[in-house]
């Protein structure tokens, strides 16, 4: 058996394993898939996407047709807290990861979650059942209990990203899950845990 340190690492590898011309035509063939089964996932009333903007290493997620036209706020960090932002004026985080500058207005957790028809959950690996491997420093674990609940949480990643036996010792108590994984390949409805 893994630990969780042995399988986050493993999953790192998996992602640097594509080339930067690889991880883009995945992420591209992960939004169609999506694109496919959007009115499926998303809540119908809401005119806010709540996503997150990966950095090179991830591969650009493209959203346009996800979007259609509609707004997105992206998570900006302030050491374990994390608000997110509407804007288009980008700056770096402690963590090395493009958010939006501190002149794009933040919005509050309640308009967050009435202006939302889909949060995007980033993580370096999930299981069949939407359990999430994160990055390990918890920003989305500590977020999303208070988001609201009925917003449909979706994670658009890479097959080698899904591990199909998810060791259930890998999950813990403050885990969130999401409620579908979407790859090139394939769709997976997940189970949230209450």
């Amino acid at each position: 058996m893994s630990s969780l340190d042995e399988v986050r690492a493993e999953l790192k590898k998996r992602r640097a394993a594509h080339s930067t011309s690889e991880r883009l035509s995945l992420s591209q063939k992960a939004c169609a898939r999506a694109l496919e089964h959007w009115k499926v996932m998303i809540r119908p009333q809401g005119d806010l996407l709540v996503g997150y903007r990966p950095h090179a290493a991830w591969g650009e997620l493209p959203l346009d047709g996800l979007l259609k036209g509609r707004m997105v706020a992206y998570p900006r960090m302030h050491g374990e807290l994390m608000e997110f932002a509407v804007g288009l004026e980008w700056s770096k985080s402690e963590f090395g990861f493009e958010e939006p500058a501190a002149s794009c207005p933040a919005l509050s957790t309640a308009e967050l979650g009435a202006r939302a028809y889909a949060i995007l959950i980033p993580g370096l690996g999930f299981g069949p059942s939407g359990q999430r491997i994160g990055m390990g420093k918890g920003h989305y674990d500590r977020f999303l209990p208070e988001f609201a609940t009925d917003v449909p949480r979706i994670a658009i990643t890479f097959d080698n990203q899904v591990l199909d036996e998810f060791n259930s010792e890998w999950e813990k108590p403050w885990d969130q899950r999401v409620d579908w994984v979407v790859t090139e390949s394939r769709v997976l409805r997940g189970q949230r845990v209450s």
